[in-house]
């Protein structure tokens, strides 16, 4: 059955390593759609974490506070001509955060919406999501066209109130076939679990049957 894969990830070290992926398993990075971007509301860049080391907690920077953040940094240790240097010649800062012993330098990193990846394709089977928080900001805006076009969604939420956030705009025209709630213990018959972050399992009523 010929099928056609689109992987967008943001983190280059990742990105690289998703090509490895489709290479090691007989797969043709070119005869798919890989996309080395971040996934926001806008087509304006935004600041990311980056890291060679596979944590798992690489984000975009969306929201002020974060970004105002990476400023403060800046201009408390007195590099903001190197800062700019920095940017202008490779997108960088300069300023680097630590997850627990691993640290995450902060790029610049170009952005698609949702419209952007979705709208040059014809109906999507399945839509792998996570996006470490940035959910609540990219799905609102592309909810009509994910509404025409994609099957099934397994969305990863990443607070309590993004999950509910992320159901509430869904629901209304959407299955949702499984809902766990991030940091929340569940009892199932083959034991009990606590889940780290929100999943949802989402079809599409119109379109997936």
């Amino acid at each position: 059955m010929p099928f056609t894969l689109v992987g967008v990830e943001a983190d280059r070290h990742m990105f690289a390593a998703m090509k490895a992926h489709f290479t090691e398993n007989g797969l043709d990075p070119a005869d798919h759609w890989l996309l080395n971007v971040a996934v926001s509301s806008s087509n304006a860049p935004v600041p990311f974490t980056v890291s060679p080391v596979r944590t798992g907690t690489n984000f975009a920077m969306h929201h002020a506070d974060l970004c105002s953040m990476v400023v403060d940094a800046i201009v408390k240790h007195d590099r903001a001509a190197q800062a700019v240097r920095n940017l202008v010649f490779d997108g960088t800062t300069g300023v680097s955060f630590q997850f627990g012993e691993v640290p995450a330098d902060i790029e610049m990193v170009s952005t698609m919406t949702v419209a952007d990846v979705v709208s040059p394709l014809g109906p999507v089977d399945y839509l792998e999501i996570d996006m470490q928080s940035s959910e609540l900001t990219a799905l609102p805006p592309a909810i009509d066209l994910l509404s025409r076009r994609v099957r099934r969604i397994h969305l990863g939420t990443h607070s309590p109130s993004i999950h509910a956030a992320m159901r509430s705009l869904f629901e209304r025209e959407w299955e949702v076939e499984i809902d766990l709630a991030p940091a929340t213990t569940y009892l199932t018959r083959r034991g009990s679990f606590t889940s780290s972050d929100g999943v949802l399992g989402l079809v599409n009523r119109c379109l997936a049957r």
